[in-house]
């Protein structure tokens, strides 16, 4: 079964610090509410580690099910304006306000290191998918909302599983951080 035109895929990532900036436990996550599918799971980094590790593992989702999205139209929409914006504006540091990104430095600019990497791997994953990357308030992001405003679909509409190789990422971590829960 193909999902109709125009699918809505939400990713979202944060961690627990006060300082965004900081390494710490969070949680990435993203939701295909087309199909009633959402992922969370624990993830070790800054804010912005998180924000872009949850849009990396959508995308891995959406290559690993590339037959659900064959012609579609496919909009990620996160509440991160430094990822959104930094993945689509290639080249270009982000600039923030403080109070759109609270406790970020106001300038964000993955221009070395693993960041700069992950950067590059999310550039090169929106050219070879084609979605359009938008940002939408926390409020409406779906994959940041409670899974229990939002059930199981008892009667899948899906005719075939779903691939989940993208997981394989996380099978391979080994967790120091007693905070941190192992697959």
């Amino acid at each position: 079964m193909l999902i109709k035109a125009g699918v809505k895929l939400y990713f979202y990532g944060t961690n627990r610090r006060e300082r965004r900036e900081e390494s710490g436990v969070g949680v990435i996550a993203f939701a295909v509410p087309n199909i009633g599918f959402l992922f969370r799971s624990a993830h070790k980094g800054s804010a912005l580690d998180c924000e872009y590790y949850a849009l990396l593992t959508l995308c891995q989702f959406v290559e690993a099910n590339a037959g659900l999205f064959n012609g579609q139209k496919l909009e990620f929409l996160g509440d991160s304006t430094a990822a959104v914006y930094q993945v689509s504006q290639p080249g270009v540091p982000h600039r923030a306000a403080s109070r759109s990104i609270q406790g970020l430095p106001t300038d964000v600019n993955p221009a070395n290191g693993a960041l700069a990497r992950l950067l590059e791997r999310l550039q090169t994953f929106k050219k070879k998918l084609g979605f359009s990357l938008l940002w939408v308030p926390v409020s409406e992001n779906r994959a940041a909302e409670q899974a229990a405003l939002h059930p199981t679909v008892k009667n899948s509409p899906l005719s075939e599983k779903l691939n989940t190789s993208f997981l394989e990422a996380f099978s391979q971590k080994k967790n120091s951080d007693p905070g941190l829960s192992s697959f």
